[in-house]
């Protein structure tokens, strides 16, 4: 999600999430790392209805990863999905939670982190 190109986003759905993603980026300083896990709910059996940029008509995408690299905002985002909420869902209420952990530190810890938080191994 670091180098320079056009703007991207992935997404993933439901069935194939664990409920964490994460990202590891290196910080420009030597041999420090950032380490930026998210967790939410998630359930494949549920109708979530937002959309990739393309093809915009296809939803069911209960996480994505967005990377803007042009234009005056630059950012990176890891993006989660709550279930839609309508009498056609069988879902009338619904109730939201996530967690957020970020970290700084040696390459060498951030991989233990990342291990312990997503199952991480190697580089």
């Amino acid at each position: 999600m670091a180098p320079p190109g056009p703007d991207a986003k992935i997404g993933i759905k439901a069935k194939s999430l664990t409920g964490r993603a994460g990202h590891i980026r290196e910080t420009g300083i030597p041999g420090i790392r950032d380490l930026v896990v998210r967790e939410f709910s998630v359930g494949d059996e549920r109708d979530y209805v937002d959309a990739l940029w393309e093809p915009p008509y296809e939803t069911g995408w209960a996480f994505q990863a967005c990377c803007v690299r042009n234009g005056g905002e630059r950012f990176n985002e890891l993006e989660y999905h709550a279930p839609a909420v309508s009498p056609e869902t069988g879902l009338l209420s619904g109730r939201d939670e996530s967690r957020v952990w970020a970290f700084r530190g040696s390459a060498e810890a951030i991989r233990k982190v990342a291990s312990v938080l997503l199952g991480l191994r190697g580089d």
